[in-house]
């Protein structure tokens, strides 16, 4: 079997949910499929050795996305003879030649209040617009749709009218680099930082209102009130996200604006951190809250979307409209040893749970269905199904 993947992410040099979910997922499959040929379209070039198999290679199709997904690509497809496309954030080609697999991490860009929110340039604006309209279209085209969580397949159900037996739950891994570290691995990061002795609640600025920088920061404030030695750390995913806050959340000396942070930097944050606070409106899955997990840090977040299903009772769960809530299950974690260590203990737990090698096993499963070629019978994705591994600890279109 011949599978083209959709591979974007895999050169973009934007952090994110799509480039996390595309950088892990691919070395799994390398790891696990010695058999399968594989074909893996960028979009630009890169110098990076990605250590793929001898069943792997890579192909460069270029273009703006809309033109690119919609032309160019079923051009190379069909040239390259794959049996089975693969697309992993969101969006595909409407019309293929051969079968499609189209992952859908969330219903969120297609949801009526996205079409209120106004992006700040053309040219986010008509990506938005281009989402929206394809999304639909691509999924009720697909042979099967992968997404990354029960919650975002009965949105997809729901929003998108796609029937149950067409969606497959593949719930995302995680990186063994996400890890508990000893404090030698943590002090020179931190020290980099200026956090080396400080205590600090971490969280993400993001410029997607979803995320609810605000209202992380309007938690904290209360916090501090009562609190004056606790810190915010809030590492930013892109330089736009800090029009977010106001030039007095700038100006704080106890709240702290990281950008640029690299994945073993965040693995160090992580482990300093008391808590991590994760309060957003809508999430498909939800990777920081398994990434604390997994580095022993324990977790407040919201209620909404899949978090509940994602952090089992590894977290403390909160309303994200609830901003004093978010602020007293912060004391409550800063103010109790016990609590914090009963959170580290499932959250560790329950991030082992989470295997890149076990869902990519499983999506090979998936691309036999859809490309009607046999193969292993498929078997649901649940937690409950995925044993622990004590060695996997572990979207934004630039």
């Amino acid at each position: 079997m011949k599978v083209g993947l959709d591979a974007r992410h895999l050169t973009h040099p934007q952090e994110g949910g799509f480039k996390t979910y595309t950088q892990s997922l691919i070395p799994a499959l390398a790891r696990v499929d010695k058999t399968n040929e594989y074909v893996l379209y960028t979009d630009r070039p890169s110098n990076e050795d990605f250590h793929l198999g001898e069943n792997f290679r890579i192909r460069m199709v270029q273009g703006a996305l809309p033109v690119r997904e919609q032309v160019a690509m079923p051009i190379a497809l069909a040239r390259d003879g794959v049996d089975v496309a693969h697309f992993l954030s969101n969006t595909a080609p409407i019309l293929t030649r051969c079968p499609l697999v189209l992952t859908v991490h969330d219903v969120i860009p297609c949801l009526p209040e996205a079409s209120l929110q106004q992006r700040s340039t053309r040219r986010a604006r008509l990506l938005d617009k281009y989402w929206r309209e394809v999304i639909p279209i691509a999924a009720s085209r697909a042979s099967r749709v992968v997404t990354v969580s029960e919650s975002s397949s009965i949105d997809i159900q729901r929003v998108l009218g796609i029937p149950a037996e067409q969606i497959r739950v593949l719930h995302n891994g995680i990186d063994p680099s996400f890890r508990p570290l000893e404090a030698a691995e943590t002090n020179a990061v931190l020290q980099r930082y200026n956090l080396l002795g400080r205590r600090y609640v971490l969280g993400f600025l993001s410029k997607e209102a979803r995320k609810n920088s605000v209202g992380l920061i309007n938690s904290y404030r209360i916090v501090a009130a009562g609190m004056p030695d606790i810190n915010l750390v809030l590492v930013c995913n892109s330089r736009d996200a800090l029009s977010t806050v106001s030039e007095d959340t700038l100006r704080d000396t106890r709240i702290s604006v990281l950008n640029g942070v690299s994945r073993n930097d965040l693995v160090a944050l992580y482990n300093g951190a008391a808590v991590l606070v994760f309060p957003s409106f809508a999430e498909g899955f939800g990777f920081p809250i398994v990434e604390a997990m997994a580095c022993g840090t324990p977790v407040v977040c919201s209620n909404a979307g899949s978090l509940p299903e994602v952090a089992g009772e590894a977290a403390i769960f909160v309303n994200p409209q609830d901003t004093r809530g978010f602020a007293e299950a912060i004391v409550a974690v800063l103010a109790s040893e016990v609590l914090s260590h009963r959170l580290r203990v499932h959250g560790l737990r329950q991030a082992s749970r989470f295997s890149w090698d076990e869902t990519a096993r499983r999506l090979i499963d998936v691309y036999a269905e859809a490309a009607g070629v046999g193969g292993n019978e498929f078997h649901d994705s649940t937690l409950e199904e995925t044993p622990p591994s004590p060695t996997n600890q572990q979207g934004e279109e630039p």
